[in-house]
């Protein structure tokens, strides 16, 4: 299966997939190769029009056009020949000219004989340097210059960019009609539920992005029935009471049940709603997720908590929206929020809801969580035993040293600090949202290492070494690759630890030439926020260019993170950093994207 495509301009181009880290060394492997045979047909070509320019006759029936037989311009070269030129034969030259359309349009090789126009070995010459240069990749922009620069130097660019951010947020939020279309389709499948099965206790609530305020108009309707049968054969009882509902769900004016999945870990049902005012929406249920709505409820506290924290993820949604990046084969929107809320609590804009039961956060608590994010064994000590069977040791909050609550969903503890005591929350970074969404876009482009750290918002930090989370299912790329052939299957460069099921790595499906793509799409929009790069969110937002990802042949230099790895792997030198930065063409994106406007 073809990789999902990062952006639309990808599709558009005609490009299906990203190029895997091997298409990269057989590329570069083969290219010296495939550059000395066009040298050598440059050579032979050029001393063949040369020889015709110079010893030819004017042809009789085509006026202007030199003829020389291909025979006595083979014996010419042969004549010529030595280190760097072996010897030539017609069959030889009469294939090479065949092969290129543009030489077979300027040159004709019939009954024998070579005819070509005075001058064509110059046009000739121009082709093959041409064709050599569209050889060498050419690299998508680094934007190094970014790597240090502020946002901007003046007040007036800050709030400029603030305010379309609080617009840009206005005009997310669902209408009032939507919301009230939602809150019915949560009754309405409530009231079927709770129809099905005698004794049964049915409860319905919302989850995913319509919970926790971040969704549009157009976001899936997530629901999680909470379904109590009786007792005696709960098991048999719960596969029964979900047949039976999808059944009633089909029979339900409005509802459309698209497919139903039972043998998941979380059975679902898909289903579509239209409204009898003409509105269409998708959406899920799935029976007792208790494990999804608890992660719901943990962002929509975070959302809840600081205005910021919605200002960007509404900011980074719509960028990851508008460029085409998320996905359910590679990196969802979940995953997604895990990266901004792990950066957020780096920044004390909202503190570490698992690791606390108070909003007096102090200095003291701070350095607490700085002393566990660097200490392996302090790491350890906050995670459940499970390898011994046991339930985890007592998990003490930061702040107080206090005890925290053992809430358990589904076996998994499932602590966070309360809606109640974080709506008191008073964070002690002042930046401004605007600041915030360029700092997010700068530190997963530039300082964010793959390789070493993974993203954990249990902890607190997107830089928490990949070895001191022995559950997570992502160790250091360098030890988890044991073969070359296994890179596809092994690899995965981006680690989101999940804050609840804490061995599950979230962004598992991303592979790696993915990730570098994505990664540069975070430099991007950094560059595309600084002044003088378009208006506020216009650039950032805008669609993906086709000619950048047309002419982009090897994608950014990120790749030189994974070069000692693979290198070492393959036990040889296949080639340097150096060949592959040269002689290549790094890519104008500010003359291509304003030349698909």
């Amino acid at each position: 299966m073809s990789l999902p495509r990062l952006s639309q301009g990808i599709d558009a181009a005609g490009i299906k997939r990203f190029p895997t880290i091997g298409q990269v060394f057989n590329s570069l492997k083969h290219k010296k190769q495939r550059l000395s045979e066009l040298d050598h047909e440059h050579v032979v070509l050029s001393m063949a029009c040369g020889a015709v320019e110079k010893h030819g006759t004017k042809s009789d029936d085509t006026e202007g056009l030199l003829c020389m037989p291909i025979k006595d311009i083979a014996d010419n070269l042969t004549v010529r020949a030595g280190e760097d030129l072996a010897p030539v034969t017609p069959l030889a030259i009469k294939q090479m000219v065949a092969a290129d359309p543009w030489v077979r349009s300027a040159v004709c090789t019939e009954q024998g004989h070579m005819q070509v126009r005075q001058g064509v070995r110059e046009e000739l010459d121009a082709h093959y340097n041409k064709r050599k240069q569209a050889m060498f990749a050419k690299y998508l922009p680094v934007f190094d210059s970014v790597r240090n620069t502020p946002l901007g130097a003046s007040k007036a660019n800050e709030q400029q960019l603030q305010n379309e951010i609080r617009q840009l947020v206005v005009e997310r939020e669902p209408c009032k009609e939507n919301q009230e279309t939602v809150d019915k389709i949560v009754k309405t499948v409530g009231l079927v539920g709770r129809r099905v099965m005698e004794g049964a206790r049915v409860n319905a609530e919302l989850f995913g992005s319509r919970r926790y305020n971040l969704a549009t108009n157009t976001s899936d309707v997530d629901i999680m029935l909470s379904v109590r049968v009786p007792s005696q054969d709960a098991e048999v009882n719960h596969a029964k009471f979900f047949s039976r509902f999808a059944k009633r769900l089909r029979n339900t004016p409005g509802f459309r049940v698209q497919a139903m999945i039972t043998h998941a870990r979380v059975p679902i049902v898909k289903f579509q709603f239209r409204s009898r005012r003409g509105g269409c929406f998708q959406g899920d249920i799935s029976l007792n997720s208790s494990m999804g709505l608890s992660k719901s409820r943990m962002i929509e506290t975070y959302v809840n908590m600081d205005g910021r924290v919605k200002d960007v993820m509404s900011v980074v949604r719509a960028w990851a929206e508008a460029r085409n990046i998320t996905c359910s084969h590679c990196l969802n929107s979940y995953a997604l929020s895990m990266m901004i809320l792990a950066f957020l609590i780096g920044r004390r804009v909202v503190p570490p809801l698992q690791l606390t039961k108070t909003h007096q956060f102090t200095r003291s608590g701070w350095r607490r969580l700085e002393e566990i994010q660097h200490n392996p064994d302090l790491i350890r000590d906050l995670y459940d035993n499970t390898i011994s069977g046991g339930r985890g040791a007592v998990i003490n909050c930061i702040e107080t040293g206090e005890p925290l609550p053992d809430w358990r969903v589904d076996g998994t503890r499932a602590y966070f600090m309360g809606t109640q005591t974080s709506q008191q929350w008073v964070s002690p970074n002042k930046h401004s949202s605007a600041t915030l969404v360029y700092e997010f876009f700068r530190y997963y482009g530039f300082d964010f290492d793959p390789m070493q750290h993974a993203v954990s918002v249990r902890l607190g930090s997107p830089e928490i070494p990949r070895m001191s989370l022995y559950e997570l299912q992502a160790p250091e790329p360098s030890m988890y690759i044991t073969l070359p052939t296994q890179w596809r299957q092994d690899l995965r460069l981006l680690a989101i630890e999940d804050p609840f099921e804490v061995e599950h790595n979230c962004a598992r499906l991303a592979p790696a030439e993915w990730t570098e793509g994505f990664l540069w799409e975070m430099r991007r929009a950094a560059w595309a926020l600084l002044p003088g790069r378009g208006v506020g969110l216009q650039r950032l937002l805008a669609p993906p260019s086709v000619n950048v990802f047309r002419d982009a042949s090897v994608w950014a230099s990120a790749y030189h993170r994974l070069f000692p790895v693979i290198q070492n792997l393959l036990g040889e030198q296949v080639f340097s950093k150096s060949e592959l930065a040269v002689p290549g063409r790094v890519i104008d994106l500010e003359e291509h994207e304003n030349s698909d406007k």
